[in-house]
């Protein structure tokens, strides 16, 4: 297993969007040369509701938080859930449709 080290950035653009930018250049080989982002969170295109805001948004940033204050286990169940979110079209209905 090779291990990436890396940021992650809200990018205020219009809609806004999360990235993960690779922080250490000798890592840029493990990721076949590329540069930028590594990873976009995809947001544009689910629904702009009050839930996407406070659920989605809310993990990344608790993401994000959790990896500044050195909590890696948090930072890692946070990371899952949002992928298991991402990878179920049920449960991104879930997180995303409005009441």
């Amino acid at each position: 297993v090779t291990y990436i080290s890396g940021d992650i950035y809200m990018n205020h653009g219009s809609p806004p969007w999360w990235s993960f930018n690779v922080s250490n250049t000798l890592d840029v080989e493990e990721c076949n040369g590329l540069t930028g982002p590594m990873a976009v969170v995809v947001s544009e295109e689910t629904p702009r509701t009050f839930f996407f805001g406070c659920r989605l948004i809310a993990i990344c940033e608790n993401i994000y938080t959790a990896r500044a204050e050195g909590e890696l286990e948090v930072e890692e169940v946070l990371y899952w859930t949002l992928v298991k979110i991402y990878r179920s079209p049920h449960m991104l209905l879930e997180y995303t449709k409005s009441d």
